[in-house]
């Protein structure tokens, strides 16, 4: 009995170290990029990198994550959030500029802003304008094409990106306001899509942000030595940004 409670005991004190040893990064990303941070944290571990643990939500739901402290490493969306999250970055790197797209359910088409106004459309998808980049944008450009007054009543709004493709693949919206990177993840299960007049919306820089009490702080470096390979450029440019 002695022995195997020195043996489970032993035991008991190596499993933390190994743990330890063991660790990953943590990144939270705004779920519309799910696609490309997925895409990226494989190619960073199929070359020997450590294991990056991903979180998903809208930009409110991963910046509390960031703010909780000592739990995230890193934080990927769009600088207007970073920027004004009251988080002191360590640093900022930009990945790209994000663009608007309209997705659209089987049966419907879009080409301009005015095909928003067709009869075949009664209801757009909508990310909270408030608390997801794109939602914002979508509003912006509704207001700068004049439409948003005309087509207010068919908006309906939801969470995030992945939740408003969720509708048009299913056909519960005719369109839906999502960015260039999410809708090349569904394009297969939608009608089709097209990309927004960037010059209706300000632009969006899209970054990625080191906490200032990353838990792993020797495993950042490695990460963002990665992200600036051609691999992971490619990996990026093919996502939409």
């Amino acid at each position: 009995m002695k022995r195997l409670l020195a043996a489970l005991l032993a035991l008991t004190l190596f499993l933390p170290t190994a743990a330890v040893a063991a660790g990953s990064l943590t990144v939270a990303s705004g779920a519309g990029y799910k696609r490309m941070v997925n895409a990226l944290a494989a190619a960073y571990e199929a070359r020997g990198g450590a294991t990056v643990d991903r979180v998903y939500g809208n930009m409110a739901q991963t910046l509390t994550q960031a703010k909780a402290g000592g739990v995230v490493d890193m934080v990927i969306g769009a600088r207007y959030f970073l920027d004004k999250s009251g988080i002191a970055f360590a640093s900022m790197r930009s990945l790209g500029r994000g663009r608007l797209v309209v997705a659209c359910a089987k049966g419907v088409t879009f080409a301009s802003a005015d095909d928003l106004l067709g009869p075949e459309v009664t209801r757009i998808g909508i990310p909270d304008t408030k608390r997801a980049i794109y939602g914002r944008a979508a509003l912006e450009y509704l207001q700068h094409t004049g439409l948003y007054d005309k087509i207010k009543n068919k908006l309906f709004m939801v969470a995030t990106i992945p939740q408003v493709s969720s509708y048009v693949i299913t056909g519960e919206v005719d369109m839906g306001f999502v960015n260039s990177t999410h809708v090349l993840a569904v394009e297969d299960k939608i009608g089709g899509w097209g990309l927004a007049e960037e010059d209706k919306y300000e632009p969006i820089d899209i970054v990625i942000g080191v906490t200032p009490d990353a838990p792993h702080p020797d495993m950042l470096q490695p990460f963002l030595d990665f992200l600036a390979t051609d691999a992971a450029r490619a990996i990026i440019r093919a996502n939409g940004l």
